[in-house]
């Protein structure tokens, strides 16, 4: 029997070592899995033994630590210890030892790996004791006691080694339950960007044997949590890095050994952006696969939804050429009448590049039976798939960025003389900040892809020896800026690089710091509108300063600016050149003037006249005072940026002694989003709630800036 009571007497470290192995030998020996420490034990390591951790010798270090990772009730009853003595404020000795627990778990998870197999065996299939570990490991319990000592990057390292230690426990076997795959996304959810980044990409997509773990642990999860692992982190994963080097590594990946075909449906597909990535899905599903999304598609294909009619003409012609032209299937699709009424509502449609759409699939359903000249094609990858084994294990492809995609270090950030804010009174200037001999700027300037720029904003508050956040700004606006054409890297890491920004603080008073903030807000908005929802998320639910709000109002009024084609030159917009060319079926949509005519009444025999003349001669005085007329790519995104900063007025706002200052800036960039947003469908609506806004305001003494 262990005499436990002796750690009451302050013991010697031989004692205090023996104590513990009699411990260990005691209650963990054999096969049963459900022992476990006794609570009282547990409880006087905690008080008498934890508080002198650091003066221990090495031995009966190693040996608490053991002790720790064997024990689910010592880790509980530590960090619920911990975090009542945080609480204890006015009890100065308690509360200096909260640092001691945090290191001791710190210790034990960095060198004991096999905590979380000993955890997950020792809770069993119990609701209670899963719950427990998930918020214990995944839910910010143990991060928050140890995260003024180390950053969520290392903490989520910690946790791939902790995964590592028990897939690699299971050997050959691969039996995994549905247990491992809610812990498995219960791990995404602590930071979903960096943890698919270090636990997909560092680990299960690293090797064959770890990627055949991956898919026994997806293929024995819930049917909930296989879509989740499935369509929100492995293809979300994939979208960014899929491309024409690597194609088959992902189709290696995806192909076998996922259950695919029950939980890949329609949304899931068009939500994709990756077009490379699409057919690869579409050719790993089934023929009753696709059948069965065959009604949803037709009928979708049948609404005529302008924002999303080009991916779902690109995902039919992928369904007709890969599946659906086979076993006879192609006739039957041809025949049936809600497709035939689909064609020939779309056909009746004002737009042009629609109507050709329509022909272009209706040929190729029809088996080329139909005539109909044109020129217009829906381009596809058409990849070669047939590949064989051996060549698709190189998963270093993965972090390879396409060509057109290239980040070459040799390009250099265009600076632009930054003038006041139109919103903001500040003034910003460029400056050499990359004067300074700081490595950390040095750090940055090697940085070439996001994901490293994401977690160096991650780390920040563990950069003590920073003296500038402006570098990390400067270096956001250039590699976002660089992938405005290819923006899936950009949205992938987006969310994180909105609120790294947003929530930055100006430690060291830096006179340009909001500008560059603003710069760098603004970049993100205009290269991935659509997640300006995310940006409203962080400004109506976060604790913000007046500042932050001041500057994320900034960055919406001048987004706005941006996209609907206004040139500000307080807003640096760095031009980068590369020297290859996107591929045919990710060309940019273009709208002429011709277009515009055959839109509206049909090619005439004047126009296609005037399309075959040329241009002999013109008079210089025709190009004086001539224009490029910039393309509004606002009007898609107007009413993302409108409505929520218009409702958030009407509901109410009280900034407590700087109210009219922020109403004023408030009612300035709402003015700013209005007047960018016409013309726009619902133009009318937002004209009204734009009085009835501009009508409160003046009776608050509020006046707009613009």
């Amino acid at each position: 029997m262990v005499d436990i009571e002796v750690l009451r007497n302050h013991p010697t470290d031989t004692v205090i070592n023996n104590v513990f192995t009699e411990l260990l030998s005691t209650t963990f020996h054999g096969e049963d899995r459900n022992a476990d420490l006794d609570l009282g034990a547990i409880l006087l390591i905690l008080q008498y033994v934890v508080p002198i951790y650091p003066s221990l010798g090495k031995d009966t270090k190693q040996t608490l630590q053991h002790l720790l990772s064997r024990s689910f009730l010592f880790l509980s009853q530590l960090v619920s210890f911990s975090a009542s003595l945080v609480q204890e404020r006015s009890t100065s000795p308690r509360q200096s030892n909260k640092s001691l627990y945090g290191k001791l778990l710190i210790d034990t998870l960095s060198k004991e790996y096999s905590c979380l197999t000993n955890y997950i065996l020792f809770v069993g299939r119990s609701r209670l004791q899963v719950n427990n570990l998930k918020s214990l490991f995944f839910g910010s319990k143990i991060f928050n006691l140890i995260s003024s000592d180390i950053d969520i990057i290392q903490y989520i390292q910690i946790m791939k080694s902790q995964w590592k230690s028990y897939i690699d426990s299971k050997g050959d076997l691969q039996t995994f339950s549905t247990i491992d795959g809610e812990l498995l996304v219960s791990s995404f959810t602590l930071n979903q960007i960096l943890t698919m980044d270090i636990i997909l990409g560092e680990l299960f997509l690293t090797t064959t044997p770890y990627l055949a773990y991956f898919k026994s642990i997806v293929r024995s999860a819930t049917p909930l949590d296989q879509q989740r692992l499935i369509n929100k982190y492995l293809l979300k994963f994939l979208e960014p890095r899929t491309n024409m080097n690597n194609y088959y590594v992902v189709y290696a990946i995806v192909s076998s050994g996922l259950p695919l075909n029950s939980t890949i449906d329609l949304d899931a597909l068009i939500a994709l952006r990756a077009t490379v990535l699409q057919e690869i899905i579409v050719r790993s599903l089934t023929i009753e696969s696709i059948m069965k999304m065959l009604p949803l598609e037709i009928a979708r294909f049948g609404e005529v939804n302008e924002e999303t009619d080009e991916v779902i003409c690109l995902i039919f012609v992928m369904f007709l050429k890969f599946h659906i032209n086979k076993d006879g299937a192609i006739d039957i699709m041809s025949h049936n009448s809600d497709f035939l009424d689909a064609v020939t509502k779309r056909l009746a449609h004002k737009d042009r590049i629609i109507r050709e759409r329509t022909m272009f699939v209706a040929k190729l359903a029809s088996r080329n039976k139909l005539e109909y000249e044109s020129d217009f094609t829906i381009e596809i990858p058409d990849l070669k798939l047939n590949v064989t084994a051996s060549s698709t294990t190189d998963f270093s492809l993965l972090n390879e960025h396409d060509g057109r995609e290239s980040d070459s270090q040799s390009v250099e950030v265009v600076s632009a003389a930054v003038g006041e804010l139109v919103l903001d009174d500040g003034n910003v200037s460029d400056s050499d900040d990359e004067d300074s001999d700081d490595s950390s700027n040095k750090n940055i300037n090697d940085i070439v892809f996001i994901k490293d720029l994401v977690k160096e904003l991650e780390m920040l508050d563990n950069n003590n020896h920073r003296n500038s956040f402006i570098p990390l700004l400067k270096k956001s606006i250039k590699l976002v800026r660089q992938k405005r054409h290819f923006p899936l890297e950009v949205e992938y890491y987006c969310t994180a690089l909105l609120s790294s920004i947003t929530l930055m603080n100006n430690n060291f008073d830096e006179s340009q710091f909001e500008g560059w903030r603003v710069n760098a807000l603004v970049s993100l908005l205009v290269v991935v509108p659509e997640k300006v929802t995310e940006l409203y998320k962080l400004f109506l639910n976060s604790e913000l300063s007046l500042q932050q709000r001041m500057s994320v109002l900034t960055s919406l009024g001048l987004a706005a600016r941006e996209l609907r084609g206004f040139d500000d030159k307080n807003i640096v917009k760095p031009q980068y050149d590369f020297p290859t060319s996107r591929l045919p079926w990710d060309k940019p949509s273009t709208e002429t003037n011709v277009s515009l005519i055959e839109d509206l009444s049909g090619t005439t025999e004047e126009t296609s006249l005037l399309r075959q003349s040329k241009t002999v001669w013109k008079s210089k005085k025709l190009e004086k005072g001539s224009k490029i007329q910039e393309v509004n790519r606002f009007r898609k995104y107007a009413s993302l940026f409108f409505f929520p900063l218009a409702h958030t007025w009407l509901n109410g706002i009280d900034m407590g002694t700087f109210d009219i200052l922020f109403k004023t800036h408030y009612i300035s960039t709402l003015r700013i989003i209005y007047t960018c947003a016409n013309p726009v469908h619902d133009y009318e609506s937002m004209t009204l709630l734009m009085e009835r806004i501009m009508q409160q305001a003046e009776a608050e003494g509020v006046v707009a800036l613009v």
